[in-house]
């Protein structure tokens, strides 16, 4: 018998901030990041950030999501 393959699509795209997502100096290029979030939005595709850190460390990336 035959499998068939369907194509899926992607729903969501997450991320662990610490050591992923950002550099060694806790930054990103945030004109790139903006870039892509348009283009996820555009996609209808959601994005998670998960971190060890408290909240108010990640307000600076949230401003980003925040405006877009």
């Amino acid at each position: 018998m035959k499998t068939q393959m369907r194509k899926m699509s992607i729903k969501l795209i997450a991320t662990d901030m610490d050591g992923n997502f950002l550099n060694s100096q806790k930054g990103y290029n945030r004109a790139h990041f903006a870039d892509l979030y348009a283009e996820l939005k555009k996609r209808d595709i959601k994005c998670v950030v998960a971190s060890g850190n408290q909240l108010y460390q990640l307000t600076s990336f949230s401003q980003i999501l925040q405006r877009s």
